[in-house]
């Protein structure tokens, strides 16, 4: 019974199917339906009833079991699960259904890299494939947030595939479409996957935020504190950053050996002393590297952490071989994950190989065009190192019509500018980024580091030359 219910607290109010229930309370035994039954009232027995007068264990027709929050209208906490589908065969041919179902597999492997959400264990899916197979109300189906589903159709030695993401209201969040060719199926299968990975976990999140945000503050736990703190960053803003330092201290103070919160609180953190922005009263380096740390060791297994943490580790406390491994590491838990890309190819730009970060901050672009505004800057920075600045000038525009906000790459077009003689263009330029970033100087720049520092000298003497003062960091 102990196990029942733990398997039911697990998952937070959504429905638990008879089979996984079953699997929990005797693992690789076969019992029959009856002892469930007769454990479950046993629960109910022991649990009483709600304050409606109404049992804690409800029974799911067709399904299994859920167990009623104390509060039914609670918002839910903790990271959201995901199941990927089986894949219908539309081919006509039961035959090929083993390139949907590799599919399938695939793509659950990659999605388990990510520690924004949980994948639902394949075994516990194939038990219900008949039920969920093409089924709109899968995710509710499942007890799941969210439904990766798709289709298989083949004509002759092409093929089509189309990938769908839903979420437990049904509502479909993404959907596209893929086409290749049998004769290069894992060619086609590698990029279908990497491509859907890259696109998936974003959407995710951004639905998370949205639910954070409908959330009342008075009733915002540790997880939704830690989602609207994320959003706050997300936003290059030096004010909305401030309020994300303070989401994720109270994060922290609810749950203070979370590597999550920490590591995010490092990267916000990072991000003041990176842009030149002014301090916070509790805002400084050692902090900043003392989340680094905690972190990278509290969250071992978390891509994303170890990608944002690495790179602080590089700009803040200016250790570039050790920062660049833990970034690396990364990289190679989760290569299909843009965010991990681009900071590898940040943390090559500081203190590794200029070619290898233009490979990376490609690779970033390519999985993620829409938000590519940040590898475009660090191409940007890239090319002027490298002494190309019409490219360099080229790339920073690019991220500006994406993102007029990002700071680097505003750095990037007064310097190239102003190099390439082009004073005039690069005066105005000035005079927009001082405008966004009142007080900023040279030096406030130049406290974030490349290992090489002729890196950003070329950055630097460019802005020299565009009419930005010297002076002193905002900061001191």
């Amino acid at each position: 019974a102990t196990a029942l219910l733990e398997r039911l607290l697990a998952a937070r109010g959504r429905p638990v199917a008879k089979d996984e229930l079953m699997a929990s309370a005797w693992p690789g035994i076969v019992v029959e339906d009856g002892n469930l039954t007769v454990q479950i009232a046993n629960l109910r027995k022991a649990l009483g009833t709600t304050p409606d007068g109404q049992d804690w264990i409800a029974t799911v027709p067709r399904l299994g079991y859920r167990l009623a929050a104390a509060d039914e209208a609670a918002t839910r906490v903790g990271p959201p699960r995901i199941a990927v589908l089986p894949f219908l065969n539309l081919t006509g041919d039961p035959s090929q259904q083993y390139l949907a179902d590799g599919l399938v597999e695939e793509l659950a492997s990659a999605f388990s890299r990510f520690r924004s959400f949980s994948v639902m264990a394949r075994s516990a899916i194939h038990a219900h494939r008949s039920r969920v197979a093409g089924n709109v109300d899968s995710a509710r189906l499942l007890g799941v947030d969210y439904a990766v589903e798709g289709s298989l159709q083949t004509h002759g030695s092409e093929l089509r595939v189309t990938i769908g993401l839903a979420d437990h209201e049904d509502s479909i969040l993404w959907s596209r479409s893929y086409r290749g060719s049998i004769d290069t199926l894992f060619d086609f299968q590698d990029a279908a996957v990497s491509d859907v990975a890259a696109i998936i976990e974003p959407r995710i999140r951004r639905a998370e935020l949205q639910r954070a945000r409908a959330t009342r503050p008075a009733n915002a736990a540790a997880y939704d504190l830690y989602l609207q703190a994320v959003a706050g960053i997300h936003a290059h803003d030096a004010d909305d950053n401030a309020q994300a330092i303070e989401l994720l201290d109270q994060a922290m103070a609810l749950e203070p050996g979370n590597g999550t919160y920490a590591g995010f609180a490092c990267w916000a953190r990072e991000m003041r002393i990176t842009m030149g922005w002014p301090r916070l009263p509790a805002d400084d380096a050692e902090r900043c590297v003392e989340l680094a740390n905690r972190a990278i060791a509290d969250a071992a297994d978390d891509a994303q952490i170890l990608a944002h943490c690495g790179l602080a580790v590089q700009l803040v406390a200016r250790e570039y071989e050790r920062g660049l491994l833990v970034v690396e590491r990364a990289a190679q838990l989760n290569p299909h994950d843009p965010v991990v890309l681009l900071n590898c190819g940040i943390a090559h730009y500081l203190g590794g190989s200029l070619e290898t970060a233009l490979a990376l901050l490609h690779r970033t672009i390519a999985l993620q065009p829409n938000h590519a505004f940040e590898a475009m800057g660090v191409i940007g920075n890239v090319c002027s190192a490298l002494g190309d600045h019409e490219s360099a000038l080229a790339w920073a525009r690019r991220g500006l019509a994406i993102n007029d906000s990002y700071q680097p790459n505003h750095w990037v077009a007064v310097s190239a500018a102003a190099h390439l003689g082009r004073l005039d263009e690069a005066a105005a330029a000035l005079r927009l980024l001082r405008e966004k970033v009142p007080g900023l100087t040279v030096a406030s720049l130049l406290v974030v580091r490349p290992s090489d520092t002729r890196r950003d000298q070329v950055i630097a003497e460019g802005l020299r030359l565009a009419g930005l003062p010297e002076g002193p960091s905002p900061g001191n």
